[in-house]
């Protein structure tokens, strides 16, 4: 997977569409990091390791530069340490601000709005280091330090202390935001992934499976919308064209005047929405032979959340064997009375031989939140 993602790495859907089958198959995928990070998506102890290359601004050069640094003389201490062990004619300050942004400097023992706010004065230094350097310059505090210690006056000064640990970290949502900015999708979290049992619970299309699907097919898919562009029809009345993106991948959207009207206050708040439609397949001369995109018409836009309440799909568990000792279903039996609702609970029960569904009881029934399917993972998961 890691070779496969590397090979795309100039086509963003491709990458983020890889990551998720990652996900699918339990492999987990560790954001970019300056201290073990290659320039490609490499694999470490079982993990995928986000490639440097692959953050948005963050030039082969830059990724060069921190990588040969850090195998010649160790991992990088601090933002500061970083900043005066590179060549920051190759890592300018853009390209930190994006490190951030990614995650990459996670590793360093600061937030990221920590370490943002400290980038200034850690370039400035950086910078400083870099002319003395240059000029062979010995600075007083370079003699000072080696008359106290009774080291050589060639001794490297401590990494300057600086109290801006104490920056409160940003909220998740604009950290989410960033972080997108920098990768070009949601890589540490996603607004659709604490509902990802719900979308197969609720069987809907993702926007990969829209790109196969036949012209005129009735669809609902639940996705964020990215981006919105208004047109005024021949009527004089407003109409919309989304830019959609789920856990696959992203795609378009179409919002005739009649349901842009009644959906136009649901787009702006940022919340995962449920589209719901037909299948938009629409080529220009030429183009019959080329890769198809995802596009819908959509007839109706409801909030994902919402659906979810009030859908009555049953929610099935995945189980093995060793779940079923006594005080595992008690302890299953705990997460479901945590969570009384109107849903049915199937347990599918995977067995050496065969695959058995049960149906359990009526007075099983749950509310299928994402908070319902955090508390089964833990139950899945323990012991």
């Amino acid at each position: 997977m890691a070779s496969i993602i590397s090979s795309e790495l100039a086509n963003t859907d491709k990458v983020f569409t890889y990551i998720n089958a990652c996900r699918e198959m339990q492999i987990p995928v560790v954001p970019p990091d300056v201290n073990v990070s290659e320039s490609r998506f490499s694999v470490l102890e079982g993990k995928v390791i986000f490639g440097l290359a692959g953050i948005k601004g963050v030039g082969e050069d830059a990724v060069g530069e921190i990588v040969a640094e850090r195998q010649e003389n160790g991992p990088f201490k601090d933002i500061y340490d970083l900043c005066e062990r590179v060549n920051l004619r190759k890592i300018n300050k853009r390209t930190l601000e994006a490190l951030i942004k990614a995650g990459a400097l996670d590793c360093l023992g600061k937030t990221r709005a920590g370490h943002m706010a400290a980038l200034e004065r850690a370039v400035s230094m950086g910078q400083k280091k870099a002319k003395e350097k240059a000029q062979g310059m010995i600075s007083m505090l370079d003699l000072l330090d080696g008359a106290a210690n009774g080291k050589g006056a060639s001794d490297e000064p401590p990494t300057p202390l600086i109290c801006d640990e104490d920056v409160p970290e940003w909220g998740d949502e604009e950290k989410m935001r960033l972080e997108k900015e920098a990768l070009g999708f949601f890589l540490s979290s996603h607004p659709l992934l604490r509902y990802r049992h719900e979308l197969r619970r609720l069987n809907l299309t993702n926007l990969a499976e829209l790109k196969e699907l036949p012209g005129g097919m009735i669809v609902r898919v639940a996705a964020l919308v990215t981006s919105l562009r208004e047109y005024i029809n021949k009527k004089g009345d407003k109409m919309a064209f989304l830019q959609l993106e789920d856990l696959t991948g992203t795609g378009e959207c179409t919002l005739f005047s009649n349901v842009y009207a009644e959906a136009k206050e649901l787009l702006g708040q940022d919340q995962p929405l449920i589209f719901e439609g037909k299948v938009d397949v629409r080529t220009k001369p030429g183009e019959e032979e080329g890769p198809r995109e995802s596009k819908m018409l959509a007839d109706s836009v409801k909030m994902l959340s919402q659906v979810a309440a009030q859908s009555v799909e049953p929610a099935r568990i995945p189980a093995r064997e060793e779940h079923c000792a006594p005080e595992r279903l008690d302890a299953l039996k705990n997460v479901l009375s945590s969570h009384p609702g109107c849903v049915p609970v199937m347990l599918d029960l995977h067995l050496q031989e065969a695959v058995c569904t049960l149906k359990l009881g009526e007075r099983y029934q749950v509310s299928a939140c994402p908070e319902f399917w955090a508390d089964v993972e833990k139950w899945r998961t323990a012991g």
